[in-house]
């Protein structure tokens, strides 16, 4: 149940968005009843391209036991739904789950130059390796372009069989370049790579840089990033071709010698992990840079500034408990490898006390709204599990970040999330007396908070959003933000709004059909295509409604 409610949402925004907020828009199209063989599932990534949009999904496997009684899946199409610009349905293409004997794990679309580019991967068990492809389509008519293109290949091991992607592909704002990097920290290892990892003095990575016309500009295999394991964090480059590459460098503790990643939490006089980045320019030459030697970090991200062309660092820097004490910005020149700033801002007592004084904003008493207000207390509930005597200088629990956004005046939006997990162990008794056991890990995704930072890293104002969802189900965020003409706005599976950066909460309301919507057999989700642009699909039976939310400028 739980599952199912992160997963619904809305079919419009409701009338309070329209009249108090009127630079949220939501612009709806017509139903579309799919054929059976095309009603999809699963709604994977959307794009737009000039005035049309395009959205890709896929059915789903079906688990099925054949004639011999042989455990089978069968393997539906992709679908490509090209939309005009009021959501209407124009036009199904289908691509294959099965390229020359192989079925694709997943598959996703973006805009490669003139044309749109699939990219695709699947696990070949007895050559233990896993490959990239992509295959290009013509925008018209869906027609393929040539045969798919092999990007790149990696080692698995012979119980790597499902893994999932160890690839991750950026294309530049300009269309005209892709970045593709291959890194194995992330993904579950034998115990012979654990000891070997362990060993190593230096974590290496490959990378490929390509042009639109799939000829290779650089690559790069067994590339050192960091001492030991280090795990990569983030990725950006600039239209020239520039990389940056970002990551955590893993540390030993002094207790047991446990290792410590930047996202759990850590010994208070342990030697932390630290934030380690490598730029890499098309020529292949390459600088390594350390930042904020001694200090601990919960999660950090990059932003290539659009006005300046230069990439910013963001992290939260972590207490020594569960939650971060401030944040840490760094500007990087990425063609030089130049660092032109750095700062640690600090929250202090004063402003962790300013934001945990906050209460909900008050709404008109209803049984939803008292309960909504329940839940978004849950979080405060654990704040207090902090030692009474101690004046905290941390954000409790703030240990997510989420998106960054910049602006006109080169300022920095920063928004996060407030995050833990607990288990609950379950006994069932069945008719006979028999008992049995078994654990459910919840994910708890809590209020949102957003910082706005200046030029010189230092925190201007916050802006904060009572919320709280349990689920079983592990994602990154339960939320998206959209920002432009210095406004940010919140969206969640079940309401929306801005959030305001004036020390304050601000609420959030929620969609018109959130309590009306037949929750059975939905599925909803939004998917972003650009700053301040995103696709709402809601698929239920057999029908499928596309919406666009999108925040304009006021004139």
């Amino acid at each position: 149940m739980k599952n199912i409610l992160l997963l619904l949402c809305a079919l419009c925004i409701s009338n309070v968005f329209s009249q108090k907020n009127n630079a949220i828009k939501e612009l709806t199209g017509t139903e579309f009843r799919p054929e059976k063989k095309d009603r999809p599932y699963f709604y994977q990534n959307a794009i737009k391209i000039g005035d049309n949009y395009y959205v890709v999904a896929q059915k789903g496997d079906r688990a099925y036991t054949n004639f011999f009684g042989f455990y089978s899946r069968l393997k539906y199409d992709f679908k490509i739904f090209k939309l005009d610009a009021k959501m209407n349905v124009k036009s199904v293409a289908t691509i294959p789950a099965e390229f020359e004997g192989k079925d694709v794990q997943t598959l996703k679309i973006g805009r490669y130059g003139d044309k749109l580019c699939a990219l695709f991967y699947f696990n070949n068990r007895k050559a233990r390796k896993q490959y990239l492809f992509a295959q290009m389509y013509e925008l018209k008519n869906f027609a393929p372009v040539g045969k798919p293109y092999k990007i790149g290949e990696t080692m698995i091991t012979k119980k790597e069989s499902k893994i999932g992607c160890i690839f991750k592909v950026s294309i530049t704002d300009d269309f005209s370049k892709m970045l593709i990097t291959a890194d194995r920290t992330n993904i579950s290892r034998s115990r012979r790579e654990k000891k070997a990892a362990a060993e190593q003095k230096n974590h290496t990575f490959s990378y490929w840089l390509i042009d639109s016309d799939f000829k290779l500009i650089n690559v790069g295999k067994n590339v050192k990033m960091g001492k030991g394991t280090t795990e990569i964090i983030d990725q950006t480059f600039d239209n020239e071709g520039n990389m940056c590459i970002l990551g955590f460098e893993q540390a030993i503790t002094t207790k047991k010698s446990r290792y410590v990643f930047g996202d759990i939490d850590g010994d208070e006089d342990g030697n932390n992990s630290k934030l380690v980045m490598k730029i890499i320019r098309p020529s292949g030459e390459a600088t390594d840079l350390t930042f904020a030697n001694g200090e601990y970090f919960y999660s950090a991200m990059m932003k290539l500034n659009p006005n300046t062309g230069n990439v910013a660092v963001v992290g939260l820097l972590g207490s020594g408990k569960y939650g971060a004490k401030g944040l840490f910005t760094q500007q990087v020149n990425i063609k030089t490898a130049e660092v032109l700033a750095e700062n640690k801002s600090l929250f202090g007592i004063d402003l962790v006390k300013e934001i945990n004084s906050l209460k909900p904003p008050t709404v008109k008493s209803s049984k939803s709204n008292a309960k909504k207000e329940k839940r978004a207390n849950k979080d405060k509930k654990e704040s207090k599990k902090v030692k009474k005597t101690e004046v905290p200088d941390y954000l409790h629990m703030f240990v997510r970040l989420g998106s960054c956004h910049y602006n006109d005046s080169n300022e920095l939006v920063v928004v996060g999330q407030k995050y833990y997990t607990y288990t609950v162990t379950y006994t069932t008794t069945d008719s006979k007396g028999r008992t049995t056991t078994h654990t459910v890990t919840y994910y708890v995704y809590g209020d949102i908070i957003s910082f706005k930072v200046s030029p010189e890293g230092e925190i201007e104002n916050f802006g904060y959003i009572f919320h709280h969802v349990e689920t079983t189900a592990y994602v990154y965020k339960d939320y998206t933000s959209l920002y432009t003409g210095d406004k940010l706005y919140i969206l969640t599976k079940s309401s929306g709004g801005q959030m305001f950066l004036n020390n304050k909460a601000s609420s959030l309301q929620l969609f018109k059909e959130y309590n009306t919507i037949a929750r059975r057999n939905s599925y909803a989700d939004f998917m972003n295509v650009s700053e301040n642009e995103m696709i709402h699909i809601s698929s239920r039976k057999n029908k499928v409604l596309f919406s666009l939310i999108s925040v304009k400028l006021e004139k």
